[in-house]
């Protein structure tokens, strides 16, 4: 059985990285140590956590925005923030209905809407109700909106019945710092407006 010190002085010797990351870590100046792996000072990282829009610092926090529709918007599609678990973080901003992209990068684009209706009417035998929901961007790029998800439906004629169509999109997309992002629906007196049902968002990779 090992006596007690000798027991001790093992455990010291057989971890010498252990005691250089130590050496290391109190050398350090004390206001590097106020976000560890980010070398934010103490101060800015506390100000960057109470306010994560205002002080947004490229390269630390990831952007993210997921939004909801707007029940109270009857004529458009209406996009609303801080409810319903909706949220604009690290940059995100919301602007005249689009997104304002903080920084350039990779991002995840994705969005859903569900469109329903009492039913067909009798006398829409060959005329389809049209259902469509596009992401579009407008960049210093391109002259004009530029489609990045786009999907169709139609509807009736089909079932007498009540009907119901949903539509989710996303995909990975190159933006580019200042690049806003918005939609444009055909059907929205269809949508059903709920935060589970009609949602828009994206976050950086």
């Amino acid at each position: 059985m090992t006596r007690p010190g000798h027991l001790y002085l093992l455990r010291v010797h057989g971890n010498p990285l252990l005691l250089l990351l130590l050496g290391l870590l109190l050398a350090l100046p004390s206001e590097t140590q106020g976000l560890p792996g980010v070398g934010l000072s103490a101060s800015t990282a506390r100000t960057a956590q109470q306010h994560p829009q205002k002080h947004f610092i490229p390269g630390t926090l990831k952007p993210a925005a997921h939004l909801v529709g707007d029940p109270s918007a009857q004529t458009s599609l209406r996009w609303r923030a801080n409810t319903d678990h909706a949220f604009l973080r690290h940059g995100f901003s919301l602007s005249n209905n689009s997104l304002l992209v903080p920084t350039s990068g990779l991002y995840f684009v994705y969005t859903q809407v569900v469109f329903s209706g009492e039913g067909c009417s009798p006398k829409a035998t060959t005329t389809p109700l049209y259902l469509a929901h596009e992401v579009q961007l407008f960049s210093s790029q391109y002259p004009s909106h530029v489609p990045l998800l786009s999907a169709q439906k139609s509807v009736c004629p089909g079932p007498q019945g009540p009907w119901v169509r949903s539509v989710y999109q996303g995909a990975v997309f190159l933006l580019t710092r200042g690049d806003q992002l918005s939609t444009h629906t055909v059907g929205s007196s269809h949508l059903l407006l709920s935060p589970s049902s009609v949602f828009f968002g994206a976050f950086a990779l």
